[in-house]
């Protein structure tokens, strides 16, 4: 405990502008990083409602790799359902 004093505590203590810098430096620095996640995700969260605004919210998504021949759309629009069909991004 004598130890956490010495070299701790009383520094602390004795250089309380560098301390309050120092503390104010690390909160504004955390401040900064949940900002900008939260930025991020708005604005992942925005694209996201306006692609569902322009293409429709998707009830069914069929996904593959490389993608989907395009004549496949011709032969999904042709099924008697009432289906619309859109690219997803």
């Amino acid at each position: 405990m004598k130890l956490l004093r010495t070299l701790i505590l009383r520094p602390l203590r004795r250089d309380l502008l560098r301390t309050a810098l120092t503390v104010l430096s690390v909160a504004l620095g955390i401040a900064v990083v949940v900002a900008i996640d939260l930025a991020g995700d708005a604005a992942t969260g925005s694209f996201r409602s306006s692609m569902e605004t322009l293409a429709g919210k998707t009830d069914l998504e069929i996904l593959a790799n490389g993608g989907i021949d395009e004549r496949w759309i011709g032969r999904l629009a042709a099924l008697p359902f009432n289906a619309r069909f859109a690219p997803v991004v």
